[in-house]
């Protein structure tokens, strides 16, 4: 019975998700970290990976968060900024926040 429940919560650990839902380019070519908030009517930037440290420098240069975002032909606001979204990205030098935006 060990055995199967060990199975059970290696296979469970290895279809963890990362933080973000969705990645997608801007206009500028930079990728971008989303997840689906407001019961999947908005977006919110956030990081890469599973902890906001994982992927030092994700974001570097110049950042510029669109208004809105389309993602399979469904376009949603990007409202929010989550906590530690540019966490350890020690090469960003200006992030350029929508309008949009009512949370950070």
């Amino acid at each position: 019975m060990k055995k199967v429940f060990y199975l059970l919560l290696v296979m469970f650990m290895a279809l963890a998700s990362y933080a973000h839902d969705l990645e997608v380019k801007n206009a500028d070519g930079v990728t971008i970290y989303y997840n689906y908030i407001n019961d999947n009517t908005e977006f919110a930037v956030t990081y890469r990976g599973n902890y906001s440290y994982e992927y030092m420098y994700e974001y570097e240069g110049k950042v510029v968060i669109p208004e809105e975002m389309t993602h399979m032909n469904r376009t949603c606001k990007v409202t929010c900024i989550e906590k530690e979204a540019f966490c350890s990205c020690y090469k960003l030098t200006s992030v350029t926040i929508p309008s949009s935006v009512k949370n950070i």
